[in-house]
């Protein structure tokens, strides 16, 4: 399980990717396809269950300022 933090077009700027990196943050960024075009998906993880990932969604949001954030499973 994994908490999608956003889904870009664009490469995540490295100014993004250090505010997760200084949050103390284990990220990936996962490219997939949506209808042809192609998406960079950040995602906070992983976690060994839905529940663990639920736990940590609120603190994720408040150290990043997020307004959404969402559970995935791969």
């Amino acid at each position: 399980y994994f908490i999608q933090i956003g889904a870009f077009t664009k490469t995540p700027s490295t100014s993004y990717i250090n505010k997760i990196r200084n949050a103390g943050l284990k990220y990936k960024v996962y490219k997939v396809e949506v209808k042809g075009t192609m998406y960079n998906k950040v995602l906070i993880g992983p976690y060994s269950s839905r529940a663990q990932a639920k736990d940590n969604i609120d603190n994720i949001k408040k150290k990043l300022n997020l307004s959404s954030a969402y559970v995935l499973k791969f």
